[in-house]
């Protein structure tokens, strides 16, 4: 169940991070210095901000220290708190709502909360309990912003959730754009007109739990962090990160941080030569059919022309994680010179057809996007 901190909780908290002894010092003053820094980047003066708060250290450390130099800087934003219980076992959420609604009483703040039995959501849609309650928070967070008004979500990842994020996708395997981690700031989804943002991600746990302490603010502890069964994350971080530091590098959690702020650099400047080159090789009238001019892509280098197929899929609403890497070698294939006609079918309906001069990205379904003569002539090859 969960439970008010005590000193038994914090250290247990404080231990999971490697914060070198030295930098655990980091003062108040510095620590609000760098949510500041990273507030003033990401959200406009002024504006109404959602923070959601589960209860746990790092977002009611988040809560509160972003309400403190609101008052400290003047920055104007109106603080709002959106509590999402999710019916987790083995804790009691009940008392995780409470609290949290605690919270919002005690700092004056609007306060939205919905209920989501996760383990039975996860049950009917076949999915894991990771990824049901990603999908929830996320359907969660478009509503509660739409009822307090807020065009900003403020959740609470940190440097850690950083480090465990790029160590979990390494080892599912995952691309360049992968690597650059957790952002800053993103739309909800592409179509939503809310942004989530993660002024914390420079603050590492350990500097959270001396925070708390130092300001004597209370939080809930949730078990099912501990659980290194419940989820891939937790035995990452319970168990794999924790070895890796005892008897490979102390430091992987920075060196983690370091390679995902490299992914990124270098993921942005991928995704601005890849856009210019679709842009001249693309024609898309409505998105639901691209057609990508062959000829146009012949100069490109497989990674540019890896980034330019991702772009059209994602841009015709194909799901990018049901389409295994296979798939999009074959896709890459099929615009060989060499190549005439191909099928090749992916998730979901859609496919990749090459057609002469042509590759064509779209639903099988969707035959009225393209001319009866491309429809009608049957594929030499279907992969």
């Amino acid at each position: 169940m969960f439970a008010l901190y005590d000193t038994e909780v914090w250290n247990r908290l404080i231990a999971c991070s490697t914060l070198p002894p030295s930098t655990m010092a980091m003062d108040t003053r510095h620590f609000h210095k760098l949510l500041f820094d990273a507030a003033k980047r990401l959200i406009p003066p002024g504006s109404t901000v959602a923070c959601a708060v589960s209860a746990g250290p790092d977002s009611v450390a988040l809560l509160h220290a972003l309400h403190r130099v609101n008052e400290l800087r003047k920055l104007g934003l109106k603080l709002c708190i959106a509590h999402l219980d999710h019916r987790l076992p083995p804790n009691n959420s009940a008392e995780m709502a409470a609290f949290t609604r605690t919270q919002a009483d005690a700092l004056k703040l609007p306060y939205y909360e919905e209920t989501i039995n996760v383990p039975a959501l996860a049950k009917a849609t076949g999915e894991s309990i990771e990824e049901a309650g990603r999908k929830a928070r996320y359907a969660f967070f478009e509503r509660a912003a739409a009822h307090l008004e807020s065009p900003f979500v403020a959740v609470a990842h940190q440097a850690d959730d950083q480090a465990e994020t790029i160590l979990h996708r390494i080892l599912r395997g995952t691309s360049l754009k992968g690597l650059g981690g957790i952002p800053e700031k993103r739309q909800l989804s592409p179509d939503s007109k809310v942004a989530i943002v993660r002024p914390m991600l420079a603050h590492r746990r350990a500097d959270i739990m001396a925070y708390t302490r130092r300001r004597n603010i209370q939080f809930m502890h949730d078990e099912t962090n501990d659980d290194a069964a419940a989820a891939t994350r937790n035995r990452i971080r319970n168990e794999l990160l924790p070895l890796i530091r005892k008897t490979i590098n102390p430091n992987v959690d920075t060196a983690l941080v370091r390679l995902s702020r490299h992914a990124h650099s270098a993921s942005n400047f991928m995704t601005e030569a890849a856009e210019a080159l679709f842009e001249s090789a693309a024609s898309c009238a409505n998105c639901e059919v691209i057609t990508l001019r062959v000829g146009a892509l012949t100069a490109a280098s497989p990674a540019l022309l890896n980034e330019i197929i991702l772009m059209s899929l994602r841009r015709t609403g194909a799901q990018l994680k049901s389409i295994g890497s296979e798939r999009i070698a074959a896709i890459a294939d099929a615009l060989k010179p060499t190549v005439e006609r191909r099928l090749v079918q992916l998730s979901k309906g859609h496919i990749a057809e090459r057609r002469g001069k042509y590759l064509h990205i779209r639903c099988s379904s969707d035959a009225a996007g393209l001319p009866e003569s491309i429809v009608s002539a049957p594929p030499e090859s279907a992969i």
